[in-house]
């Protein structure tokens, strides 16, 4: 496996945003600026983190936690090199359910793939079914599945094949009988910056680089007939593929946008944009966390600090905002404030992770968060 993509992200830090600190997971090629805050916060944590939160063992950079899922109220995630795991509230502690992999949430299911032993795995409560082999080979690194379809497993993620010096993505296909991966789809002058698949049409965000505008494509799995959704200013803009919407985040206009999946003008549901790439869709809603500005903030009006982060609701079809909770950990001037990489809403609260803290569930009944500790 390469060097995890947090490494080359570094080459892309400007200096600003080593002083915003703010956070996302990091590429190894040019991507939207939320890419370049994890890589700044995340090597900046160890040095910082000491005069502001308490560090979790388990959260170090190389532990890096990445696929965030929930099902039922069950958490599910993975991190770089210390296994994946499953917890909820009525847990002691955290369960690993393999040393190695990667989980997905599928239209199929929960899935958990390890490229070390090629089994594709069913993932129900703590319980794995195997499925299939799925054996992606040498092509992808670090391959995502995106989904199963008509016996195949569907991969997404960055070719190997290519020089150093060039950058590429591929879409592939392997046969849950065994056999070789086919290529779906390819693109060796840009990438594909997210994927989702509905039943049998593929959708995907993709930017070429001589391109002044990221494409958000449907491919049709049975004809290969493949579809422009939208166009888009690439960028400040991140695409969140959803249940039964796809939005779209533009910070150059400030501006949050739905879009159906048969694809049209996007509509316009508020101006309070996510502050990081952490989404959660529950019941027709998406949470996300936002700043509200110095005009705004409760905080600032009374004299004790200057922005308020917050956790808020978006109502997909009328657009209305709710705030849920306040990240503020405190109320004077350069507080310490939660920052969410990832989020996942439950019934009676939702799970996070701030990379400076760890993994957190925060139950709406006391308002109290329980660090998950996965480090033993």
């Amino acid at each position: 496996m390469k060097k995890p993509r947090i490494a080359d992200a570094m080459e892309y830090i400007e200096e600003d945003l080593i002083a915003e600190a703010a956070t996302y997971k990091p590429h190894k090629h040019k991507v939207p600026v939320w890419t370049k805050w994890m890589a700044a916060a995340a090597c900046l944590c160890l040095c910082v983190i000491g005069a502001i939160k308490i560090w979790n063992p388990g959260m170090g950079c190389s532990q890096q936690v990445r696929d965030f899922l929930e099902a039922d109220g069950t958490l599910y995630f993975s991190t770089w090199d210390d296994g994946v795991y499953c917890w909820n509230p009525d847990m002691n502690e955290p369960q690993k359910l393999s040393e190695t992999g990667r989980i997905s949430k599928t239209e199929a299911g929960f899935m958990l793939y390890s490229t070390q032993d090629t089994t594709l795995w069913e993932v129900t409560g703590s319980q794995l079914e195997a499925v299939g082999k799925a054996d992606v080979g040498d092509a992808l690194e670090e391959p995502v599945l995106i989904g199963i379809y008509d016996g195949y497993a569907y991969w997404g993620g960055d070719r190997k094949d290519l020089p150093e010096s060039a950058l590429g993505s591929a879409i592939l296909r392997t046969p849950l009988s065994g056999g070789q991966a086919e290529e779906v789809a390819v693109v060796s002058d840009g990438l594909y910056l997210n994927y989702h698949m509905r039943g049998n049409t593929l959708y995907y965000y993709q930017h070429k680089f001589e391109a002044p505008k990221a494409q958000i494509y449907a491919r049709n799995l049975l004809t290969g007939q493949e579809t422009v959704l939208a166009a888009l200013a690439y960028g400040d803009t991140e695409v969140y593929f959803l249940k039964d919407a796809v939005v779209i985040s533009d910070r150059e206009a400030n501006s949050l946008y739905r879009m159906d999946y048969t694809g049209g003008t996007p509509v316009l549901l508020t101006d309070a944009i996510p502050q990081t790439p952490a989404m959660s869709e529950r019941g027709g809603k998406i949470y996300y966390e936002t700043s509200f500005g110095e005009n705004e903030s409760t905080e600032f009006l009374s004299g004790d600090g200057f922005y308020s982060e917050n956790l808020v609701s978006v109502d997909l079809q009328s657009g209305e905002l709710t705030i849920i909770t306040d990240f503020d950990l405190g109320s004077d001037k350069g507080i310490a404030r939660y920052t969410l990489t990832d989020l996942a809403m439950t019934e009676g609260g939702f799970y996070f992770v701030d990379p400076a803290a760890g993994v957190f569930y925060h139950n709406f009944a006391d308002g109290t968060d329980a660090e998950l500790d996965y480090s033993k």
